[in-house]
């Protein structure tokens, strides 16, 4: 299932979640024996599933419905702000390890630079073009690969119309440059390569992004995807070229002075196996880190500590806790 695709939570299913799988919970309520608030009616917008993951699609169907619900409008700020906190947490979360980077630099003999277009807040420009070879890419074995992105591998999750978000050097946090639910912002497939247009809003960002890109100051641009099932990429036996036949593209797009180059993943992946720890875990708590509002969780910072610990011959331990262990042992 992806992300575009929600599934049908029954009446009983819902019921039957925990109070913190809401969204909001109105008062006046009293709870049950299982710690869950009676009637259900006071329980607005599930948008975890009943293992507490976040469910994306619900999610999204959420924020698209308290703007219409009937709470006062205090309350709808309130709970779309912690929306839009689990979204933003979930996009930082989710791109760093699950989806791959690929920048247009990686073509750099191909053209792949932006035109300005129209009223210049207009741009077009191929993010991706087809059976091109890449430049060598770290890969997860430390060895490097050359990759090519068959044509037509893009065509079935375009299909599904997924609500891409058009952003400047991959910042997540600042207002779109263009959204394809809104129609500013459009991709599609053609027989050169994955071709994007949009129109830049006539403000304070997308401005200075239009004049960038008319002195060429901007010209690249880079795309988040991930292969679709084992099906979907062809190794060499060597492992040193990557063909990919198939792939989802990423929730976000970004217009970038330099296309990151994609060592992040592996460089994630390396320490991880080194430390036997959970690679998709290890990747959010790299990028809380790097996040100057986040918080790292205590399985977060416990998480970094050991991939640390592994790279050391002798694992780190705190001066206070080292303190605490002499004056338990002078009372022994």
């Amino acid at each position: 299932m992806t992300d575009e695709e929600r599934a049908v939570w029954s009446t009983a299913y819902i019921n039957n979640l925990p109070d913190s799988a809401f969204l909001y919970i109105e008062s006046g309520g009293s709870k049950d024996d299982q710690g869950k608030t009676t009637p259900r009616e006071l329980r607005h917008f599930p948008v975890h599933d009943d293992t507490g993951k976040l469910d994306m699609p619900h999610l999204r169907n959420a924020m698209s419905r308290i703007p219409q619900s009937d709470l006062p409008q205090a309350v709808k700020d309130r709970v779309m702000a912690k929306a839009q906190r689990l979204m933003d947490s979930a996009n930082r979360s989710e791109l760093p390890e699950a989806f791959e980077q690929r920048g247009t630099d990686l073509w750099p003999d191909e053209d792949m630079e932006l035109r300005a277009t129209g009223d210049g807040l207009s741009f077009e420009g191929y993010a991706l073009k087809w059976d091109r070879w890449s430049v060598p890419i770290p890969g997860p074995s430390g060895k490097d690969f050359r990759e090519r992105f068959a044509p037509g591998s893009m065509d079935r999750t375009l299909a599904r119309n997924p609500d891409v978000v058009l952003s400047y050097q991959h910042l997540l946090t600042t207002l779109p440059l263009g959204r394809t639910r809104a129609g500013t912002f459009q991709i599609e497939s053609d027989s050169t390569g994955l071709i994007t247009r949009a129109t830049l809003p006539d403000n304070e960002l997308g401005r200075p992004v239009r004049d960038s890109i008319r002195r060429k100051d901007i010209t690249g641009m880079s795309i988040r995807f991930r292969v679709a099932s084992k099906a979907g990429e062809k190794w060499n036996a060597d492992y040193t070229q990557r063909e990919v036949l198939e792939a989802q593209l990423g929730p976000e797009i970004s217009l970038v002075t330099f296309p990151a180059y994609p060592d992040t993943t592996a460089t994630v992946r390396h320490l991880a196996e080194a430390a036997e720890l959970p690679v998709d875990d290890l990747a959010v708590a790299f990028d809380t880190l790097r996040d100057p509002e986040a918080k790292l969780t205590r399985d977060q910072q416990h998480l970094l500590m050991e991939a640390v610990n592994a790279k050391v011959d002798e694992p780190y331990v705190s001066p206070k806790i080292v303190a605490m262990q002499e004056q338990l042992s002078l009372l022994r």
